[in-house]
């Protein structure tokens, strides 16, 4: 009988803050400001990260057209992070992005999944989950759905943990969720 191979381990999620916004934004840069000044509120990234942030965005657009409602996954580098958070944002109205694989294209965005990763080596096995969990266009409409931060919270964190190839442990133990910064959004 074949032995099977050793499962990846899994990403370190009680290291990791994970919280939701149900914001409004006139353009990407909102948007990406909004959610980047929150992660600055909690002392998760440092001040550079939000101007970082949009410098990456412009070189490198991260809309993509995913069904029911586009999403956009935007980070920056490792350097202006101090410890790891996941921003996952509704929209309250869709706002153009540039698309990640045309990027002269836009696509409207209801949903922004913003990484911030301290380690470069985490950085690729993250967006690997993200990419996995937002393949499922139930799942996106369950989060396009959302009525609140907790509960985009709730239905985030459980979608990562059925991409942890079934490891009941892997979900992360920290409680977080409302707007530090209520006046950013």
């Amino acid at each position: 009988m074949p032995v099977p191979e050793p499962r990846q381990s899994t990403l370190p999620w009680e290291q990791v803050l994970v919280f939701g916004l149900v914001m409004d934004g006139e353009s990407w840069r909102d948007v990406l400001q909004g959610m980047a000044g929150e992660l600055e509120c909690r002392g998760v990234v440092s001040k550079e990260y939000v101007s970082a942030l949009l410098q990456r965005e412009e070189q490198f657009p991260t809309g993509l057209p995913t069904e029911p409602v586009g999403v956009a996954i935007p980070h920056a580098d490792a350097q202006f992070v101090r410890s790891p958070a996941i921003a996952v944002a509704k929209l309250r109205r869709p706002v153009l992005f540039r698309r990640m694989d045309l990027p002269s294209t836009e696509v409207a965005v209801s949903l922004v999944v913003m990484l911030a990763i301290h380690q470069a080596e985490w950085q690729v096995r993250l967006l690997e989950a993200v990419a996995r969990v937002l393949q499922d266009p139930g799942l996106i409409g369950e989060l396009a759905s959302a009525t609140s931060g907790d509960e985009l919270r709730q239905v985030f964190l459980a979608s990562l943990r059925g991409c942890e190839a079934g490891d009941e442990s892997a979900g992360p133990s920290r409680k977080t969720g409302g707007l530090c910064c209520e006046a950013d959004v």
